[in-house]
């Protein structure tokens, strides 16, 4: 089901992709972006009564796969380190 709300979630996809770019600005906007979704797609979502088990399974996946993703950048980049306990 595409809604408004659903778009916004998966848009947070395409915005992890920005961070291949080593360009900091852009990644900024990029994480800016993609928490501005994450707000709306919710508040939409309820004020339009268009809430889904799609959608309910869909925007905490994107939210996981934008992290997940942009911490293996840092990760490949050497900005990130795993502690060795």
């Amino acid at each position: 089901m595409l809604t408004l709300p659903n778009l916004l979630s998966f848009m947070r996809a395409p915005l992890a992709l920005l961070f291949l770019q080593k360009n900091i600005p852009l990644r900024l906007l990029a994480l800016v972006a993609a928490m501005l979704s994450d707000f709306f797609d919710g508040y939409l979502a309820r004020k339009k009564q268009t809430i889904s088990r799609f959608g309910s399974v869909l925007d905490p996946a994107m939210d996981k796969f934008f992290v997940y993703f942009t911490l293996s950048i840092f990760y490949f980049e050497g900005n990130l380190r795993l502690s060795e306990a």
